[in-house]
């Protein structure tokens, strides 16, 4: 009975020492990958459009006649109210919001806005049930309330036409939007180097492969007067 217990508690510390180190690699990855980013910081790009950071991510805001839609929501509510107040948005004219994919970073601020309608692509759904895993943890979302999206979808939001481009890679449902034809909104799918679509940083990505896939598939850059990333700025065109 005592050699029993005693390669029971060895086999337990050897599965401690295994999460231990996973768990140590996983920070300095995640570490690593966000001493890359370079947000741009909380301001108003034009008359219509604002960008809001919460620490190394944006999230964007466009004003319709009668309120706002915001493109991801950042990762902590009290952040982005203090970003939003900054700018003199009040959180309740938030009516929508639609989500370049489903990341904590990208989503831990919806319990800011009580009036908006969430948007998420169905691949993404998978990702918010506890279906499938993000680095090896599943999540259960608690916000029952979200409509689904379509790949090619164009979605009529205010006074904003949004186009949804399924860009795949970075998480199954991960997409771009392209809002007016103007804009180009990137989620954490590519990255802009040389006026080019780059791959996103390659540690955070569950296929890194199907994402270059994806972005092969977007238009021209240079057809957009502003591109906005969630984690490396803002390109405007010449």
């Amino acid at each position: 009975m005592k050699k029993l217990l005693k390669w029971a508690l060895i086999s337990l510390a050897g599965l401690l020492g295994i999460f231990l180190i996973f768990a140590i690699i996983m920070m300095i990855r995640y570490s690593y990958a966000t001493k890359q980013m370079n947000p741009a910081d909380t301001h108003a790009i034009n008359d219509t459009v604002y960008c809001i950071r919460d620490k190394y991510v944006n999230a964007y805001i466009f004003k319709g006649y009668d309120g706002y839609m915001m493109v991801d929501a950042g990762m902590n509510r009290n952040r982005v109210l203090e970003e939003l107040a900054k700018l003199k948005i009040n959180p309740y004219d938030i009516l929508a919001i639609v989500l370049t994919h489903s990341d904590k970073d990208h989503r831990g601020g919806i319990r800011a806005f009580t009036n908006a309608k969430i948007f998420l692509h169905e691949d993404e759904e998978q990702m918010i049930t506890g279906e499938t895993a993000r680095f090896f943890f599943k999540t259960r979302w608690s916000y029952d309330n979200y409509n689904l999206i379509r790949s090619d979808e164009l979605l009529n939001i205010n006074v904003f036409l949004v186009k949804v481009l399924h860009t795949p890679g970075h998480t199954p449902g991960s997409c771009c939007f392209i809002v007016n034809d103007n804009y180009l909104l990137t989620g954490d799918n590519l990255i802009i180097e040389d006026g080019k679509y780059v791959h996103f940083f390659n540690m955070v990505n569950m296929d890194t492969e199907t994402q270059e896939k994806s972005i092969k598939n977007l238009p021209d850059p240079n057809e957009f007067e502003y591109i906005l990333t969630s984690h490396t700025g803002i390109t405007k065109r010449d």
